[in-house]
Parts: structure tokens; sequence; C-alpha cells
């Protein structure tokens, strides 16, 4: 996505897949952000949020540029959130 304006909603606007019922209960995510002025932020490398059948793939993700956090909601499941650093 590009030029997304500040404090917009965008839905349905992209996919992924997941597995339910496998040995892991964790489904760790990697998400990567380009700013307008080119700065790239990323998870940490071991950042997990759980999806739950019941939530039906959708995904509601938020962003705070001033606080560099990453916010993840479901509908069914805990929503769970980890801060954003700068990609080397």
């Amino acid at each position: 996505m590009r030029n997304v304006p500040n404090k917009s909603i965008l839905k349905d606007v992209f996919s992924f897949k997941y597995e339910l019922g496998v040995f892991d209960s964790y489904d760790y995510w990697q998400v990567l952000i380009e700013t307008q002025s080119g700065r790239v932020y990323e998870t940490k490398s071991n950042f997990y949020c759980s999806i739950k059948k019941e939530d039906h793939g959708q995904v509601t993700l938020g962003v705070n540029g001033e606080s560099k956090k990453l916010y993840v909601h479901f509908p069914s499941s805990s929503d769970c959130s980890t801060a954003l650093k700068l990609k080397d």
C-alpha cells in the first residue's frame, strides 16, 4: 500500500495465509512498514499473535507512528502489539 493518509482506515486491502491446529500454539508474524520518507520499520523476529478459527481470517492492523508501535486486533482472539524498530 502506498500513500495511506494519516488516521485512515482501509478494509480488506490484503490477505495472508495461516494454519489452524498445528502443534505450535503461536503464530509468528513479520511486518515491514515503509514511511513516506522512505524509512522502513519492522517487528521483532519473534513477534507472535495467535489467530483462531472464530476470527474467520479477519485482522485489523494499526500503527502509532509517534510511539512506533504496531497493534493487531482480531474479532475473537486476544489482541497484541509490539514495538517497531528501524530496519538496518
